[in-house]
């Protein structure tokens, strides 16, 4: 959305990922969900690898051997990666399309009006969102 000019801002809780000892996988069709966001190629040469192969094990055994790209309806491999380190690449991403980033803030929607608490001290949107009316 930056890099087509709309202004974004992201909150993020926390100000540094912690790592906890966990990975990510993301499955094919995820895999292309990723892709036409233009996050699938920053994740390939920052911190992901594919993952061509599932295999399935039983007792001990390797039962069988799925090649994904060839098996999915979206020909693509798995995706693997750090949870922390994924979290810091996109948002590195999105700061280098021009997005605002806020890091150790959490959003509130009180009263219509999108704050953001930081440092003790609430500071408010421009523009108040707008309230949904549901289906017409």
């Amino acid at each position: 959305m930056a890099e087509h000019g709309a202004r974004v801002l992201v909150l993020e809780r926390v100000r540094r990922f912690k790592d906890r000892v966990r990975g990510e996988a993301t499955w094919p069709w995820g895999v292309a969900e990723l892709k036409p966001l233009g996050v699938y190629q920053v994740l390939i040469v920052t911190c992901a690898c594919e993952v061509q192969w599932l295999d399935t094990y039983f007792g001990g055994e390797r039962i069988e051997r799925r090649n994904l790209s060839a098996t999915t309806r979206q020909q693509t491999p798995a995706l693997n990666w750090v949870h922390n380190e994924m979290k810091e690449v996109v948002l590195r991403a999105a700061q280098d399309a021009s997005a605002q980033i806020r890091r150790g803030t959490r959003a509130c929607v009180p009263r219509s009006r999108l704050t953001h608490a930081r440092r003790g001290r609430d500071a408010h949107a421009r523009r108040p969102l707008q309230r949904s009316r549901g289906p017409a």
